[in-house]
């Protein structure tokens, strides 16, 4: 992650119920205005999409207390294998020369490839969640504040809850966030 400019610091875990658990969060996108989502988005024709989807990352970073007073936030990190895809939180930093929308997406850990995102970043008190997902034509950096409100999200989680077998402790992190 050092070569996108992020810095993994430690694991969050599963069982906060505060954070929007991560199976949860990548449900985001289908989050419309109703639960407060704010867009951002840039055509692929713009030949400075990656600068301005970088900045409007950060303007929203700024803007809704994305980071704790040490700078840090929560990122999503996808650890696949073959028979369990999963996403995990972790602590993290950006460092000197980031660049989530560029590099982080072209490395496959943070997108499709090169000016294709899909990413989920969130605060570590629960208030805000900032995403990113690339579309036919275009990309978005979107925000959802209260993610623990947005119905979109609640209405995911109970279905992960109810429809496909989870492990107990991701089990528990979302009947937590939920309030059962």
């Amino acid at each position: 992650m050092s070569a996108v400019g992020v810095e993994l610091l430690r694991p969050w875990p599963l069982d906060d119920a505060v954070v929007t658990p991560p199976d949860v969060a990548w449900s985001a996108s289908a989050c419309g205005r109703e639960s407060g989502r704010i867009d951002h988005a840039f055509d692929d024709t713009d030949a400075d999409r990656i600068a301005k989807g970088n900045a409007a990352w950060l303007a929203a970073a700024e803007r809704f207390a994305l980071f704790d007073a040490a700078g840090t936030f929560l990122l999503s990190v996808a650890t696949d294998t073959d028979d369990d895809p999963r996403s995990w939180w972790f602590q993290a930093r950006v460092t000197g020369g980031w660049d989530l929308i560029g590099r982080g997406a072209e490395a496959r850990v943070l997108g499709h490839g090169w000016g294709v995102p899909a990413f989920v970043t969130h605060s570590a008190d629960g208030n805000v969640l900032i995403a990113a997902s690339a579309y036919e034509t275009c990309f978005s950096v979107f925000v959802v504040p209260a993610p623990s409100r947005a119905s979109v999200l609640r209405r995911s989680a109970a279905q992960l809850l109810d429809a496909t077998p989870r492990p107990s402790d991701r089990r528990s992190g979302i009947s937590r966030w939920l309030g059962l």
